[in-house]
């Protein structure tokens, strides 16, 4: 059933239970092909071979001779983080459910085990790791794309660039403007690629590319139930980019009615899913960016004053191309 990589490298999982035939019928069950299964019955010896050994996912008892698979959780995240770990109890509870996922639990499994249920687990588990290894590459990627190309197109203007440095040094929000097509996108990422936070997340959103009753949803995330078609809690893109920089483009697009909730998520530095109650606490850099002038959509009443003034602690404005004919020829190397 399970088929997740080409040769040569095979999944590793491990397996803490206390029932050792249990554990055999498992490992039976999975194809070596496919997997390397390693069975093991206490914390004891779960510990010491996750010192050694980097396993992908770890099906974890919770009730063990020596201890309980809960408390072992820690410890074995402090040694691979990236690993999934897949909590089996023949005592199922709430509370316990909850702590499980509080520790870092990635899925929670109760006795008795159905086998094609473990098989659905373990590739889901699989599968994120997979999914996450891709973004953890692609994140570094354009980080090293963005330390390695420096302004292309705006290198004869020294003043412009000591402006976007500057902005890259500091942790407050940057309002960009500009026309369309002159490189907001771009100075946005290199602000964020030349800051301290440069390896975290850079996560961004087109404000006029959405209908106005899908961005509440997915600037602040959606509870389970909030409303119709609304199968599963999500996360919105605040938490997404937590510890890293939001970037919003065509901010002047964002709904008027919007604008209220995204100014106090600003101030309060705290978010509540579309549907929820509870304030979660997020750590993100904005950086917005738009093509009309925000002082006149401040006249039209299109465009809250006390928003622009909060997003525009640091304001860069890129002139058209036809204002800085200096750049074409750099430009046109790029061809």
């Amino acid at each position: 059933m399970l088929n997740f990589n080409s040769p040569p490298y095979l999944p590793r999982l491990l397996f803490v239970d206390d029932d050792k035939l249990f554990g055999d019928s498992v490992k039976n069950d999975f194809d070596p092909k496919d997997i390397v299964i390693t069975c093991v019955q206490s914390v004891t010896e779960a510990q010491k071979l996750c010192q050694k050994n980097a396993f992908d996912v770890i099906l974890l008892d919770n009730n063990l001779p020596d201890g309980s698979g809960l408390e072992l959780i820690p410890d074995i995240l402090s040694l691979n983080d990236r690993a999934k770990i897949i909590l089996i109890t023949a005592f199922p509870s709430f509370d316990n459910a909850v702590k499980a996922i509080k520790n870092g639990v990635f899925d929670y499994l109760s006795k008795p085990i159905d086998l094609t249920e473990l098989h659905l687990t373990i590739e889901k588990a699989l599968r994120t790791s997979k999914l996450e290894a891709v973004e953890q590459v692609e994140r570094y990627r354009s980080y090293q794309d963005s330390r390695q190309n420096p302004l292309i197109g705006f290198r004869q203007n020294p003043d412009f660039l000591k402006v976007v440095e500057r902005a890259a040094e500091a942790k407050a929000s940057v309002l960009i403007t500009g026309e369309t097509g002159t490189g907001k996108n771009v100075i946005a990422k290199y602000i964020h690629y030349h800051a301290l936070n440069q390896t975290n997340p850079f996560i961004s959103l087109n404000c006029a590319a959405l209908p106005e009753t899908l961005i509440e949803s997915e600037l602040f995330g959606v509870e389970k139930g909030a409303f119709t078609g609304a199968n599963q809690t999500r996360k919105g893109l605040f938490e997404l980019a937590d510890g890293g920089t939001l970037f919003l483009d065509e901010i002047g697009e964002m709904p008027p009615a919007l604008q209220a909730k995204f100014l106090s998520a600003l101030e309060d530095r705290q978010i509540r899913r579309v549907g929820g109650d509870k304030a979660r606490s997020v750590n993100v850099r904005i950086i917005a960016a738009t093509n009309a002038e925000p002082e006149k959509a401040i006249a039209n009443k299109t465009f809250r004053s006390d928003l622009f003034y909060r997003l525009s602690l640091i304001r860069i404005h890129l002139p058209p191309l036809r204002e800085r004919k200096e750049d074409i020829p750099e430009l046109c190397r790029l061809l």
